[in-house]
């Protein structure tokens, strides 16, 4: 009898934490690399933040994929052995003279300017603090689930029917079976927080109806956005009762 306990108790230990440990139908971080590999464009500059997104990028240009677009993890460039990797594998993007710069903020704000006439330079993240240190130097658009840094303002109509096409493409699968986890969670986030992103530039641009669209998909995807999107969906109403 002890023998038979003994030998049910890890089955009985698999059904009680089955629930919670099932990742069968979890493609969160697979859609989410997918979803940003059909915005960039080919010969672009991705700049990006943590294993979440680095790990999955470079997984997929491990089996052949995604290969001509630069990935820069902008969490390491601090690393002086990072940079000289770098300028192995992309010797006419990085260039050995990082080195002589000190902090990982001047390295990348010497990327950026070094780069951003000859690629499309995108960053895999919204990080208020970050953006505030360089937006006196380039505009950040949203562009689907990244965004954009470039010399001047985009058309806001470019935006609008370039998000437009992107959204559809995207393929957003489960984004509720998160189970808990940190890390899968801040994709679920990321999607909540680009399309709010992409509503405040629709705003700006008199576009109030793609707001209004892009808001209400936001408001369902994550608790910690929504109260944000609502009150964004708010002030639209404000604008369109002074009209």
């Amino acid at each position: 009898f002890l023998m038979t306990l003994i030998l049910l108790a890890p089955f009985v230990i698999f059904l009680a934490n089955l629930k919670i440990n099932d990742r069968h139908s979890n493609t969160i971080i697979s859609d989410y690399s997918e979803n940003i590999l059909k915005t960039v464009e080919k010969n672009s500059l991705i700049i990006t933040e943590g294993d979440t997104v680095t790990g999955p990028l470079w997984y997929f240009q491990s089996i052949g994929r995604g290969n001509n677009i630069v990935v820069i993890d902008k969490n390491i460039l601090d690393w002086d052995w990072y940079i000289r990797n770098l300028n192995k594998k992309y010797p006419d993007t990085i260039t050995l003279s990082l080195l002589n710069e000190p902090t990982s903020t001047g390295r990348l704000r010497q990327i950026i300017s070094q780069n951003i006439k000859n690629l499309p330079i995108y960053t895999s993240f919204f990080n208020e603090n970050f953006n505030k240190e360089l937006l006196n130097e380039w505009t950040f658009t949203p562009v689907g689930i990244v965004y954009q840094i470039t010399t001047a303002k985009q058309d806001i109509r470019h935006v609008e029917d370039r998000n437009t096409k992107l959204w559809r493409s995207y393929q957003i699968r489960n984004l509720d079976n998160y189970n808990g986890s940190f890390f899968v969670e801040l994709h679920v986030k990321d999607y909540a927080v680009a399309l709010n992103n992409l509503a405040t530039i629709y705003i700006e641009g008199g576009l109030l109806e793609e707001a209004k669209e892009a808001l209400q998909k936001s408001v369902g995807i994550h608790p910690i956005i929504k109260p944000i999107a609502e009150k964004n969906l708010e002030f639209i109403k404000k604008l369109e009762k002074r009209k």
